[in-house]
């Protein structure tokens, strides 16, 4: 039963986001034959990435956990060792092998997304496996330090992946009417980034980073396909740079991220460390410092949410001469006839 709502809702998410006309035409409007019409290798393919993350996820929060931040002192000869060896790796599997198939015209984008697509579950598999396969022969079961050559190991998994399958970057894995939009698939990337901003000097569990991503880039997806088109016809609200899908959901999901981290922020685990992050941990305790970062969460949206229906009722206002082109340059400038050509 639990499968079959899940399934029916990614259908409906999937139909709704997924949806282009095969003429190729983006503006046009998509048939309810077409939305109705998704084959099952489509269904399989999201729903497949969806248990295979949360596979994922469970291993990462049963396998691996973030050293204390009092030793960092103690790694940084390795560190300094490994980093520009990630460094170097983690660029040709995301962007070396991904442009590969640039060159063509119509298939750089699908040639881009579709290596990130499988770099990424290859890479979180890889550091799995090969962190299981240390287990073997040991006592007993223990976590173990998500450190940069684990993460190279990854890195040279997915680099296997991706050379024993190369086809996968030159074959179409979707049919002429369900097709990626680089807008969601662009701006579900950058929200992570956004809800990881808030805690990104804290030592974060490999798990608990995942599920942020995940959220925020599932919240940001939905935006742009229900919630902004929604907005833009029910108040006229015109949100051309994707602000409340991109900053605005992603940020208030990441500050409540970072509240709850903080709430769990002991001062054995960081040591002096702690006070660089939150300097008023000196005289507050976790519990008192998480409150305050949940206050300022709310006191945040509720400023920007006054002060931009303020703002926006006065541009609306009579006191100003409301724009009549949008998007064009000669409302407000002499443009040469030449850049009309």
């Amino acid at each position: 039963m639990v499968f079959n709502r899940l399934s029916a809702f990614a259908d409906k998410v999937w139909n709704s986001i997924a949806t282009v006309p095969s003429d190729g035409d983006y503006n046009a409007v998509s048939t309810p034959t077409n939305r109705s019409s998704a084959p099952a290798a489509e269904k399989g393919f999201a729903l497949s990435i969806i248990a295979f993350e949360v596979m994922c996820l469970i291993f990462f929060a049963l396998t691996f956990e973030m050293p204390s931040p009092k030793h960092v002192d103690a790694d940084t000869v390795s560190t300094m060792n490994y980093y520009p060896m990630y460094m170097d790796v983690h660029v040709m599997i995301y962007i070396g092998f991904g442009f590969l198939m640039t060159f063509l015209r119509k298939y750089s984008m699908s040639a881009v997304s579709l290596n990130f697509v499988v770099a990424v579950l290859s890479l979180q598999w890889g550091i799995i496996v090969v962190t299981m396969a240390h287990q073997i022969g040991g006592d007993h079961y223990t976590t173990k330090l998500l450190d940069i050559p684990t993460m190279i190991n990854g890195d040279f998994a997915a680099g296997a992946v991706l050379i024993s399958f190369g086809a996968v970057l030159a074959t179409k894995m979707m049919s002429h009417t369900k097709k990626f939009d680089m807008v969601h698939v662009q701006n579900a990337t950058l929200a992570g980034g956004v809800a990881m901003g808030t805690s990104c000097n804290l030592a974060i569990s490999p798990a608990a980073a995942i599920t942020v991503g995940l959220v925020v880039g599932i919240a940001s997806t939905i935006g742009f396909c229900f919630v902004t088109p929604r907005l833009e016809r029910v108040i006229r609200m015109s949100d051309t740079c994707g602000i409340l899908n991109l900053h605005g959901m992603p940020g208030v999901v990441g500050g409540f991220a970072g509240a709850i981290i903080t709430f769990s922020a002991s001062d054995d685990f960081y040591g002096d460390t702690l006070t660089s992050v939150y300097s008023a941990r000196e005289y507050r305790s976790a519990n008192e410092q998480g409150w305050y970062q949940l206050l300022a969460i709310v006191s945040s949206a509720g400023i920007g949410a006054v002060s931009g229906v303020f703002v926006g009722y006065f541009l609306k206002s009579k006191l100003f001469r409301q724009q009549k082109l949008k998007y064009d340059d000669e409302e407000y400038f002499y443009v040469p006839e030449e850049c009309h050509a």
